[in-house]
């Protein structure tokens, strides 16, 4: 069991080379060829068994879909979205997905910026004033250095945040509210020169989103990045909304032997930090509006696909708002997402075509699916 009064730090993990512009490079090649009918049978038969599996066994809720292209290879769910009214997740069930959400900020910013409105190379004090964050150090952190986590930033979401009265919280209707939990903030290390995963730096893009833009950070990305994808039925997450099929994420006590609903343990709202909601056919309009230039152009879709950490960042290496990775299947990229009760993923295989969506109202457990799913892949689909 974790206690609450981990719980700041907790959300700052999960939650948990400087380039001046846009790369001239080419995007690598995706491959979208189908699979012969006898792999992509296998390839099904071998999926569905491990999520019946992992379903049977109680260690995941939630739903999952595996893609080549355009093509659906698999996708199923299981669980329940309320155990308290015994409400079943399906396809269309809405799950939180925490930090899977920082690539929609990081997509408004390659906007801004393909439209001549930002550079990644501006200081941030072009954009953030004195009431979010020192002069002194606004001046030494660039844009591109908060899209990849390099500013030396830490996290919003620690015990001034947690501490602070509830009214104050809920008062949040707008990234200004944030402000008392940004102006103090202080790099940790010379901007540019080491990675720390920054939810202030995503909240500071959102900033920057609004102050370029003159519209809301929720409405930006509303219209620019989930009605421009297809996706209408993401949106961001606000507690008291109601939000129709929206699942509750729900964490095991073993010592109790019980189970918890996390609803006051994640954010009252989400932001440009993450906690947005979505659906696993919204993440795969997602990734398909990506690969087919719907909301970036190649360049910088190529540049915010390569690593801009010098390969410090915890999983390897990070992008512009993307995690990086690679394995037999080639390059990965994309984001994953966790908080109390919530697991999320989204990889988009750029060499091999597929496109893995894993979304959960269960923690990930000692083996995430995604993982398993990663594993399914390259045994599978390698033999191509």
């Amino acid at each position: 069991m974790r206690p609450y009064h981990v719980l700041p730090a907790i959300l700052s993990l999960l939650l948990s080379s400087q380039v001046a512009g846009q790369t001239t490079a080419s995007a690598i090649p995706e491959k979208n060829t189908a699979l012969s009918p006898a792999m992509e049978a296998a390839l099904k038969d071998k999926l569905q068994t491990l999520f019946r599996t992992v379903c049977s066994k109680d260690e995941f809720s939630g739903a999952y879909l595996v893609a080549k292209g355009d093509s659906i290879i698999s996708e199923a769910a299981c669980g329940e979205a309320s155990k308290r009214y015994r409400v079943a997740n399906t396809l269309s069930t809405r799950f939180n997905v925490a930090s899977v959400g920082k690539m929609f900020t990081a997509v408004g910013i390659g906007q801004l910026a393909e439209a001549g409105r930002l550079s990644y190379a501006d200081p941030i004090s072009k954009y953030v004033d004195a009431s979010w964050l020192s002069p002194e150090v606004a001046k030494k952190i660039t844009i591109g250095q908060l899209l990849s986590h390099t500013s030396g930033l830490g996290d919003i979401f620690n015990d001034k945040f947690f501490n602070s009265p509830y009214r104050q919280l809920v008062s949040l209707q707008n990234l200004d509210g944030y402000k008392v939990f940004t102006r103090d903030a202080r790099p940790e290390f010379t901007p540019g020169s080491n990675y720390l995963y920054s939810n202030i730096g995503m909240l500071l893009l959102g900033v920057i989103i609004e102050k370029v833009s003159g519209k809301h950070y929720d409405d930006y990305v509303r219209q620019h990045v989930f009605h421009a994808a297809g996706m209408l039925s993401t949106d961001t997450y606000v507690r008291d909304e109601g939000t129709e099929n929206l699942a509750t994420g729900y964490l095991s006590l073993p010592a109790s032997k019980t189970i918890k609903e996390n609803t006051l343990l994640i954010p009252v709202r989400g932001g440009p930090y993450g906690a947005a909601y979505s659906t696993v056919h919204d993440l795969q309009r997602f990734a398909n509006a990506l690969r087919t230039d719907k909301l970036l152009k190649p360049a910088t879709r190529q540049l915010f696909w390569q690593d801009h950490t010098g390969g410090r960042a915890d999983k390897g290496s990070y992008g512009y708002g993307f995690e990086l990775s690679s394995g037999k299947l080639g390059q990965v990229v994309g984001h994953s997402g966790q908080l109390p009760g919530i697991y999320s993923k989204l990889e988009m295989y750029r060499d091999a075509g597929y496109t893995v969506v894993v979304l959960s109202n269960y923690e990930p457990g000692v083996l995430p699916l995604a993982g398993r799913i990663a594993a399914v892949l390259e045994s599978v689909a390698g033999l191509e």
